[in-house]
């Protein structure tokens, strides 16, 4: 057989499976984008806020927000909080972070955690990352992955400094971690 006619007869096969994992990875992605946007509304509900902090609507704000907008778009109704009504709002500055509830931000890099944490220092603010370790570098809630499934770890010094109590419900349910840990270990 000629190699050339095999190489041909696989070039559309390979194309096709290439075509089926990408199609694969998106699907999953928006999965984890829709999972992360009900987890964000829920935590709402195990949040206890200082009387300082507005009252009215719940108000979370996604920085790179464009991943989530679709997961938003489609989910978010079905998973509002119960007892306050919520909005989401694409954040661009850790001044606007002010403003909100909850905060998540969704970036890799370590100098957009810090800058926000640092901005929100005492502000009666949630704050969620998918950073490694993020809750170890001072994040409130951080996201990980663990056998392909989404959990949380929970920092609730970081929770405490912000002014707000976390449920012992919703800590049962993540990961308990210190700040200032080795922040090389997950999550």
């Amino acid at each position: 057989m000629d190699i050339r006619r095999v190489i041909r007869a696989c070039i559309p096969l390979a194309l096709a499976l290439g075509q089926l994992l990408a199609a694969e990875v998106h699907a999953n992605r928006a999965d984890e984008y829709r999972l992360k946007t009900a987890y964000l509304c829920r935590f709402a509900e195990f949040v206890t806020w200082p009387a300082t902090a507005p009252t009215g609507t719940i108000t979370i704000g996604i920085v790179s927000y464009e991943p989530y907008r679709a997961a938003i778009d489609t989910e978010f109704a079905a998973v509002a909080p119960e007892h306050r009504p919520c909005q989401v709002i694409p954040i661009t500055s850790p001044e606007e972070a002010r403003r909100c509830h909850i905060v998540f931000i969704n970036s890799p890099d370590r100098a957009v955690l810090a800058n926000y944490l640092k901005e929100l220092a005492g502000v009666p603010v949630l704050v969620v990352t998918d950073l490694k370790a993020g809750a170890r570098l001072g994040a409130a809630i951080n996201f990980f992955t663990v056998d392909g499934k989404i959990r949380f770890a929970i920092n609730q010094e970081a929770a405490e400094q912000a002014g707000l109590s976390i449920s012992s419900r919703l800590l049962r349910l993540g990961r308990v971690v210190k700040g200032g840990m080795n922040d090389e270990e997950p999550p």
